[in-house]
């Protein structure tokens, strides 16, 4: 199927290529337009390259990979395992915001310049030589050989697409999620993964969200509760020393005994006390003594 059509193949499930795909590399002897993976050929126009993966790459790509062309792409599509978008850029299709992507091996990146070798139209990525003396051990006509004269390894890129929306889960009722495009469902509070299109559960992101809030909730909860123990304790503070300003009011000295003086008797007591009177009969009337019983001195 060519992914120019108006339904290009979608690849909505990750794809997990053979181990082979990602260990094996093989010299490539390119002559006038041909690669020759097991035939040793001598010329002055002869050159070479390396190739990441086997001899046979069927089982390296998804369902439906057309190697042989440039235009094929998966729409919409992720990366398999293995791979990551090396180059993306947005385009304008049908009026929406579409992105184009190229997913490469783990550590390789898109020739930005797929016309200057002839084989970086099919093998647009490389991993390239970071030292003049890394060794890089290779197939070649069956037998093993090892060279430090590549200048690095080349693999098949493979190209897709996607909108905005191609991964966004629906919601329906009973709590099931249905995945857009694959239509596969899922149960409880699995999704939809935007970026690899594989189903789990919350993101990690989100578990931190809630982790977060969590903390912050506890944190208030304890502040309110330290808050209202210290209200309590100052008001029954208060009822303390309104109780004791009570008390001190109702004993509290007159003025009369805070300066020294006399308190004053109790009215009752007062009442009752009568300053006592001579008699007056027993009153003794003075009485003038008698000229003649006078003596006078001399």
């Amino acid at each position: 199927m060519s992914a120019t059509t108006d339904s290009p193949i979608s690849l909505t499930t990750t794809f997990t290529p053979p181990a082979a795909c990602f260990t094996n590399t093989w010299l490539i002897e390119y002559v006038s337009g041909t690669d020759y993976y097991d035939k040793i050929v001598t010329g002055t126009d002869t050159s070479w390259w390396m190739s990441l993966g086997p001899r046979e790459t069927g089982s390296c790509y998804p369902t439906g990979y057309q190697a042989s062309s440039t235009d094929f792409y998966y729409s919409p599509g992720i990366c398999p395992s293995g791979y990551w978008v090396a180059k993306d850029h947005t385009v304008t299709s049908d009026g929406e915001a579409e992105t184009q992507a190229t997913c490469c091996p783990d550590n390789y990146t898109a020739n930005p310049d797929t016309t200057r070798l002839a084989w970086y139209t099919h093998n647009v990525c490389t991993s390239y030589n970071a030292y003049s003396d890394q060794l890089w051990t290779f197939t070649k006509a069956g037998t093993t050989s090892s060279t430090v004269r590549a200048d690095g390894i080349n693999a098949q890129g493979i190209s897709i697409r996607w909108k905005s929306g191609d991964f966004a889960p629906k919601t329906t009722t009973a709590g099931i999620i249905t995945s857009s495009p694959s239509s596969e469902s899922i149960t409880g509070a699995e999704t939809q993964d935007a970026t690899h299109g594989t189903s789990g559960i919350l993101s990690k992101g989100a578990k931190a969200g809630i982790g977060v809030a969590a903390a912050v909730g506890v944190i208030m909860m304890i502040t309110i509760a330290i808050l209202c123990w210290m209200v309590q304790r100052k008001k029954k503070n208060l009822k303390f020393e309104e109780a004791d300003n009570i008390d001190a009011v109702q004993v509290a000295p007159s003025s009369n005994e805070r300066m020294g003086g006399p308190a004053e008797l109790n009215a009752v007591y007062r009442n009752t006390v009568r300053c006592a009177e001579l008699d007056p009969q027993g009153r003794q009337i003075p009485v003038e003594l008698d000229t003649r019983t006078r003596t006078e001195k001399f």
